[in-house]
């Protein structure tokens, strides 16, 4: 593993002149909250071969916790015992609650309606934020998103019962639900289903602080090579706008987010730059002279803006840097397509561990108690990603300037300056108030896309923001 790891990076290099590229840093990062300490540990051997006059690599070897002892083996079926997950406790329900579960049972024999499964949901919502982890609330959970065809929605509850151990032997409810869902084509077929789980691991608080510096490591090196005007591979820095882009370069990734979308190569064909954070509430102020957050401060990501208002930044900022002379003639900014948006999200990841998605993300489960007014988190308060990508699970969802398209083969990304035809555009990455679920870029167990919002053009909330991507095309849609 180590080795392929060490050919990909770039900016090692041998003498005095040596320099670490940010890329070297956040693959040390990644490594550590992956728990690959080893891995770490000799990655920084050789970064620190290449470069023995740089004391900060010394200094963040010391900071890598030692790899734990391989454990001695043990009979596999007490292995087997000792992995399984545990079910999460269970609230008892109240006599209301029961009587209000056993009415919402009661609802399913009658629905037909999207209307009416709406109405299920939402009284299930109400349920749910006491009775998370409650079997019977989550199996309704599925079965009325299944009825409305909230797909990801859906899975965000499955899961919910894989976390407890529940999917793989299913009660006759559960497995009522895998039926529906089989049905619908938004899971394998039962003889090729397997739940996939990450390695179990805790990351300790010395786990986090070495990710910690080798982020800020990574991103002090990405500053010291920015450039003004856009250069191949370089971050690109905004005069005046404190705004930072990473350079993504071109790659393929597979999706499997749908039946139509099955097992379909997504082809990013052109390098492009991605904001390293959502925009902030000074950005916006900046350039758009207003701010219409619910919670005011200027590091916080900015909210309550419509895709046509992200668009107009996007386009107030291409002119703003044309008219400067930093941003040359078939270059120009706009929101990402989802497909950008997700191919820079996994950043080469084919899964990630809820307690990456802890260091990684704000969600309902880990922000802080909500100060008076308070409900975003600053911007690149978390670990970024293994690109140096601040946000892009939590904190506030993100608008795209498309959804992923549905006819068959290949999905190429394109950049259209318009509103879809169906009349919606697409959120991604969840949000300070969603489960730590909604937050996945992708869903284990399932080989899944992560988690989207459906939203009107016109739509604006607390929860709800956008970055910027530069890209770079011959003609301008």
């Amino acid at each position: 593993m180590l080795g392929t790891l060490v050919l990909g990076f770039t900016g090692v290099a041998s003498g005095a002149a040596a320099l670490v590229a940010a890329a070297d840093y956040a693959a040390v990062a990644e490594l550590v909250l992956d728990d690959e300490l080893a891995d770490a540990r000799a990655l920084l051997d050789t970064l620190i071969a290449a470069n023995p006059e740089l004391a900060e690599l010394r200094g963040l070897r010391d900071m890598v916790p030692a790899a734990a002892p391989v454990p001695t083996p043990v009979p596999t079926q007490t292995a087997t015992t000792a992995t399984k997950p545990s079910a999460k406790p269970v609230v008892p329900m109240t006599a209301e609650e029961q009587a209000e579960l056993a009415s919402i049972q009661g609802l399913f024999t009658t629905a037909k309606t999207h209307g009416d499964y709406a109405a299920i949901t939402r009284r299930l919502d109400d349920l749910s934020r006491r009775h998370q982890h409650n079997v019977d609330v989550i199996v309704l959970q599925i079965r009325a998103y299944t009825a409305r065809g909230l797909r990801d929605y859906a899975m965000g509850r499955v899961w919910a019962l894989q976390r407890q151990g529940l999917w793989e032997k299913p009660s006759p409810a559960v497995k009522a639900a895998q039926d529906e869902l089989e049905k619908r084509g938004w899971i394998p077929p039962a003889a090729a289903r397997k739940v996939v789980s990450n390695r179990p691991r805790v990351l300790t608080s010395r786990h986090l602080t070495a990710a910690v510096r080798a982020a800020s490591l990574a991103r002090i090196e990405r500053r010291r090579t920015a450039t003004a005007t856009p250069e191949p591979a370089l971050p690109l820095r905004v005069t005046g706008l404190d705004l930072m882009l990473v350079p993504v370069a071109e790659g393929s990734f597979s999706l499997s987010k749908a039946p139509e979308y099955s097992s379909r190569a997504v082809n990013i064909g052109e390098p492009f730059w991605l904001g390293e954070t959502e925009v902030t509430q000074a950005q916006w102020q900046s350039l758009m002279r207003t701010n219409a957050s619910d919670s005011k401060a200027p590091a916080l990501p900015v909210t309550n803006i419509t895709w046509d208002e992200a668009l107009v930044f996007c386009v107030k900022l291409t002119e703003r840097e044309r008219a400067a002379g930093r941003l040359p003639e078939g270059y120009w900014f706009s929101l990402p397509t989802e497909a950008q948006w997700e191919y820079a999200a996994r950043a080469g990841a084919a899964q990630e561990s809820e307690a990456k998605i802890d260091a990684k993300a704000w969600h309902r489960g880990n922000r802080p108690g909500v100060r008076e007014g308070v409900q975003t988190m600053p911007v690149a308060a978390k670990l970024p990603n293994a690109w140096g990508l601040y946000d892009m699970q939590g904190n506030v969802w993100e608008w795209c300037a498309e959804p992923f398209n549905k006819s068959k083969g290949p999905i190429t990304a394109t950049v259209p300056l318009k509103p879809t035809s169906t009349g919606v555009n697409y959120a991604r990455g969840g949000g300070w108030f969603s489960e730590a679920s909604m937050c996945r870029v992708v869903i284990a167990g399932a080989g899944l896309s992560s988690i989207h919002s459906i939203s009107t053009p016109g739509m604006k909330t607390g929860t709800l923001g956008f970055r910027v991507v530069l890209n770079r095309r011959s003609v301008e849609p």
